[in-house]
């Protein structure tokens, strides 16, 4: 039984109807008051075409990252990108092979890693 954003943000919502929201957020984590900012954008996302998050985890444990990873590709008719330094969440459970890539800076140029581990091209990083 999986909690995923919407869930724990359900629990957050009720509350701060029980305590008020200063309360809450003022005795919350960073992690819960990321998470419940991420809920804001996630209940709009299916409108937009494109979304891009960078660091999206960062605040997050490994077993929620992965759900809200799982939640975000659910999401249809939205191409969405993310960013992360958790090499973790690079599974083949979790996302396909050829839909996750590392990017590695060596003398000032940016390599594109892919998953056989091959630089697949470079670009200068006083360029990015």
């Amino acid at each position: 039984n999986e909690t995923g954003p919407g869930e724990l943000c359900i629990l957050i919502a009720d509350a701060v109807k029980k305590y008020g929201i200063i309360e809450i957020f003022y005795r919350s984590s960073t992690g819960t008051r990321s998470l419940a900012l991420f809920y804001y954008w996630y209940i709009r996302m299916e409108k937009a075409s494109f979304v891009f998050i960078d660091e999206f985890d960062a605040f997050y444990h490994f077993e929620l990252s992965e759900s809200v990873q799982r939640h975000l590709k659910q999401i249809s008719g939205v191409q969405i990108f993310t960013t992360t330094h958790n090499t973790d969440l690079m599974s083949n459970d979790l996302l396909r092979p050829d839909r996750y890539f590392l990017l590695e800076i060596i003398e000032a140029k940016i390599f594109l890693i892919n998953r056989e581990g091959t630089a697949t091209g470079t670009q200068s990083s006083e360029n990015v």
